[in-house]
């Protein structure tokens, strides 16, 4: 079998159809975060770059609202995707796991989640307010070869 650029895409257009694709920008359609691009940037500490957990959780409400009144066969549906260009930490309060094992399917994620987390502006990729800590981590344990190649002896 001659395995070309031609004949696997055509082996992925039997194996796979896309019936729909949703995008959106979430800073547009949730400007009431006050995001610069989706981004909280502390103005009295250039180090401090946050961004709103929940803020991601009404994207993901808006997309799937908009999904749902589409119609489609939802039985059928045997995959979702996303991808975005933001990546950041979430931190979970005590007891969310509660939460989140007690989700209403006919309510917005975005409210039943609202009080989960327990950090509202967790930093995000641009962050480097930790730099200082994390050198300091980095010096204790040996160096920075020593955490790439994970021979860490303390």
């Amino acid at each position: 079998m001659n395995l070309n650029f031609a004949n696997i895409r055509e082996m992925i257009n039997h194996l796979v159809i896309f019936r729909t694709q949703l995008s959106m920008n979430i800073y547009y359609f949730l400007s009431h975060t006050r995001t610069s691009g989706g981004a909280n940037k502390d103005e009295s500490n250039s180090k401090v770059v946050t961004a709103q957990p929940i803020m991601f959780v009404k994207g993901l409400d808006l997309l799937m609202e908009k999904l749902r009144l589409l119609e489609p066969p939802f039985e059928k549906i045997v995959g979702i995707s996303g991808a975005g260009q933001q990546h950041g930490s979430v931190y979970w309060k005590r007891g969310s796991k509660n939460i989140l094992n007690n989700l209403d399917p006919d309510k917005f994620l975005h409210e039943q989640l609202a009080f989960a987390f327990s950090v509202q502006h967790s930093p995000i990729w641009m962050d480097s307010s930790t730099t200082e800590y994390c050198d300091k981590i980095e010096q204790y344990v040996g160096g920075p070869e020593v955490i790439v190649c994970g021979k860490i002896e303390v």
